[in-house]
C-alpha cells in the first residue's frame, strides 16, 4: 500500500454508526482499547463522528508514516491535547513545532548521546539496588507487593538520581504532587470537557497545589545547580542543560524552559518506564519458559554481579523482552496530530484542524505485520527478524523526527532494572486479581499489579 500515491476521486471515510449528537464519544470513553481495535473493520483509516467534531483514526503502518515523517510538516501536535498539558509540561520539546521545535531539539540532542549515560547507568543500579533491598523484606514476609506502585516509585527515584543529581529521599515529598498531576492529565486527556483550570473545585485546588509542590522544588535545584557548576562536575542532565550552549547562537536557554524541559522529562519519564517495568513483570509471572531463558541470559553475562553500561550490548534477550511488553502495551496507546492544511491519507479526505489519532495499541496488533498479534513471544523481536519489520508497525517512543530523545536513555534504563530483578527475584501473580489494561494517558493496569517475591538460591 502506498499512501503517498492519492486518488483521483477523494472519499468520506467509513466509521462505525454512533448515537444521535454525541456520535461514537460514549462508545470511546467507555472502552478506548476495544472500540479502536474494533474500528478497524470499517478499515485502515477511519471516521469516527464525535458529536461536535469528527476524528480519523488511521491503523497501517503506511499510514503512520505518512503522517510521522513524510508530512510531518503539515500534521503538526493537536492544539486541543496540547492545552491539556501545558499548564504541567509548558513549552517543552514536546510541545513546540516547526522552527521552534527544530531549535529546541537541536539544543537538546547533545544531552542524549550514548556517552552521555555511563554516569546514570551506575546511579540506575544504585537506586535499583536499594530498592530490592527493600523488597526482600517484603519477600521475608511474605507481604504481596503491587508492583505497578512499586515500579512507579523506583522510576520516580531514578529520575531524581539521573536528572537532577538528587539522593531519592530529597524526592520523597513529591510523590503525591506527581501522582496528582498524573492523574489530573489523565482525566483532562479522556474528557472532552472539564472545568477551566481558575474555576475552584477541589481536584483544581489540588492540582494547584502539587503543581506549586513540583515548581518550586524544580526551581529551586535548577538555581542551586547553577551556582554549584563551577565545584560539581557534570553528570546529571539537568547539569549537561545548564552547561550546553545553541551550536549556532551560542545561547543557553533561559530558566522558564530549563524548567520546562525538567518537568517533562520527570512526568513522561514515569509513565514511558514505570508503567513498562510493571508489565514486564506481570508477563515474566505468566510465561516461565521465557522467564527461565531470560534468567539464563543474565546469569551467563553477569555472572550474578551488579550490571554495568558495558554490559548492555550483551543483554539481547533482554531487549527482546523490553521490546515485547511495549509492543503488547505500549505506554502510549494513542498520538495525536491535526493537519494545518486539507489533506488526505489512503484516498480519504482530511480537513484542516481535525483530529487524527495514530494508535499505536492497533497498529503494533496489525494482523498484516504481526503473526499471532494478541500473544506474548519475545522472539519475533530477534534480531534477524526485527530488521524485517515495517519500520513503523512498532514506535512505543513515537516515530520519525519527533521519535523520544531520551529512548535511548529509557532502554538503558529498564535493561539495567530488568536484569537486576530477575537476578534477585521469581514474581508470582497474587491469584483472583484481573489484569487488564486502561487506557488513560497511559496503557496502566487497571487493578495494579499485585505479586509475591520469592527470591532465587
Amino acid at each position: 500500500m502506498n499512501s503517498n500515491a492519492f486518488s483521483t476521486s477523494k472519499r468520506i471515510a467509513p466509521g462505525p454508526r454512533g448515537y444521535p449528537i454525541v456520535g461514537s464519544l460514549p462508545m470511546l470513553l467507555r472502552d478506548p482499547l476495544r472500540f479502536l481495535s474494533k474500528s478497524r473493520d470499517h478499515g485502515e483509516v477511519v471516521r469516527v463522528d464525535l458529536g461536535v467534531r469528527e476524528m480519523y483514526v488511521v491503523h497501517h503502518p503506511d499510514h503512520v508514516k505518512y503522517v510521522m515523517h513524510d508530512k510531518m510538516n503539515i500534521y503538526h501536535k493537536s492544539p486541543f491535547f496540547l492545552s491539556k498539558v501545558q499548564t504541567v509540561l509548558g513549552k517543552s520539546v514536546g510541545a513546540l513545532g516547526g522552527g521552534e521545535w527544530a531549535a529546541r531539539r537541536r539544543f537538546l540532542m547533545p544531552s542524549f548521546r550514548p556517552q552521555s549515560y555511563a554516569p546514570m547507568a551506575t546511579a540506575i543500579t544504585e537506586v535499583t539496588a536499594l530498592a530490592l533491598d527493600r523488597w526482600r523484606s517484603a519477600a521475608r514476609a511474605g507481604t504481596p507487593l503491587d508492583m505497578k506502585i512499586e515500579m512507579m516509585q523506583l522510576t520516580q527515584a531514578v529520575i531524581i538520581k539521573t536528572i537532577f543529581g538528587l539522593d531519592s529521599d530529597d524526592g520523597a515529598m513529591l510523590t503525591d504532587s506527581v501522582e496528582t498531576l498524573r492523574q489530573t492529565i489523565m482525566r483532562r486527556m479522556a474528557m472532552p470537557f472539564d472545568p477551566p483550570e481558575w474555576f475552584p473545585t477541589p481536584s483544581n485546588r489540588r492540582y494547584a497545589k502539587a503543581l506549586h509542590t513540583l515548581d518550586t522544588f524544580i526551581l529551586g535545584v535548577i538555581e542551586k545547580r547553577r551556582r554549584s557548576l563551577a565545584e560539581r562536575p557534570a553528570g546529571d542532565l539537568l547539569s549537561l542543560l545548564l552547561l550546553t550552549r545553541d551550536e549556532q547562537t551560542g545561547e543557553p536557554l533561559d530558566g522558564q524552559q530549563i524548567r520546562d524541559e525538567m518537568m517533562s522529562m520527570f512526568i513522561a519519564g514515569l509513565e514511558t518506564v514505570g508503567i513498562p517495568l510493571g508489565w514486564i513483570c506481570y508477563f515474566l509471572s505468566m510465561y516461565p519458559d521465557v522467564l527461565r531463558k531470560l534468567e539464563e541470559e543474565i546469569d551467563t553475562v553477569l555472572g550474578g554481579r551488579v550490571p554495568t553500561y558495558e554490559d548492555l550490548s550483551k543483554l539481547v534477550y533482554t531487549r527482546m523482552v523490553i521490546d515485547e511488553a511495549m509492543r503488547v502495551y505500549p505506554p502510549g496507546w494513542a498520538w495525536f496530530r491535526a493537519p494545518i492544511v486539507d489533506d488526505e491519507i489512503g484516498g480519504c479526505l482530511i480537513s484542516a484542524g481535525t483530529l487524527v489519532m495514530i494508535c499505536p495499541y492497533t497498529t503494533h496488533r496489525h494482523p498484516d505485520f504481526w503473526e499471532n498479534p494478541e500473544a506474548f513471544d519475545p522472539e519475533r523481536f530477534a534480531p534477524q527478524l526485527a530488521a524485517k519489520h515495517h519500520p513503523f508497525a512498532y514506535f512505543p517512543f513515537s516515530n520519525g523526527p519527533r521519535v523520544c530523545l531520551a529512548r535511548g536513555l529509557s532502554l538503558m534504563e529498564m535493561k539495567l532494572i530488568v536484569s537486576m530483578v530477575v537476578q534477585a527475584f521469581r514474581l508470582r501473580r497474587v491469584p483472583g486479581i484481573p489484569v487488564e489494561p486502561q487506557a488513560v494517558s497511559t496503557l496502566v493496569p487497571r487493578h495494579g499489579l499485585p505479586m509475591t517475591l520469592h527470591p532465587r538460591s
